[in-house]
């Protein structure tokens, strides 16, 4: 049953998703309408993509992988340190257009396995470069320790929420801290 607000003494209008600054939020953040549209960007992208990269006439594999970059994987990467806390089954709809367009970028088959394709092109898989984005806004957020948005990526008020409930979704600065305090980086000084 969608909600009676008023504002100024009218009703307003109920609306099962809002888009705002290019992210579409959903009234659960499930993030499944906006990764859909996302999905859809992103193959429009991969289209001009393949047009381009004709076996005997096309770019070569470096110019394939700056067209990537900048049409596509702009568009998969933005605003992901917010909509990365939603479920692995609607992130992995981007993995897909990742995949097809290293395939198209090298030139490698179908069938080819995709840590191949990372190892020929050079690129990371797209989770990586989400938790690299979301380091490095977290990085830039804390060199001013006093700012709002530092103050709340570091607030870790909802720990026993997450403990109670473990398939709930993630707040940001509760994933920058499990990635912190990751096993793998304590050699790193970071």
């Amino acid at each position: 049953v969608p909600p009676n607000v008023q504002m100024a003494g009218e009703l307003l209008c109920y609306q099962p998703s809002v888009r705002f600054l290019g992210l579409h939020f959903d009234t659960h953040l499930t993030w499944g309408p906006h990764l859909q549209i996302v999905k859809i960007r992103g193959l429009q992208a991969l289209n001009i993509l393949k047009v381009v990269s004709g076996f005997t006439w096309g770019a070569d594999q470096s110019t394939l992988l700056k067209l990537y970059n900048s049409l596509c994987k702009s568009k998969l990467n933005y605003a992901c340190q917010i909509y990365s806390s939603a479920a692995k089954t609607h992130l992995q709809k981007l993995d897909v257009i990742h995949h097809q367009a290293l395939r198209t970028c090298t030139g490698a088959y179908r069938t080819s396995p995709v840590e191949s394709l990372y190892v020929i092109s050079g690129e990371k898989p797209l989770h990586l470069q989400r938790d690299l984005l979301c380091l490095n806004y977290y990085y830039k957020s804390a060199a001013f320790p006093t700012g709002q948005s530092f103050e709340i990526l570091s607030n870790y008020d909802f720990l026993d929420l997450y403990i109670s409930k473990p398939k709930s979704s993630r707040s940001l600065g509760f994933r920058l801290r499990e990635m912190l305090t990751h096993p793998s980086l304590q050699g790193l000084g970071i």
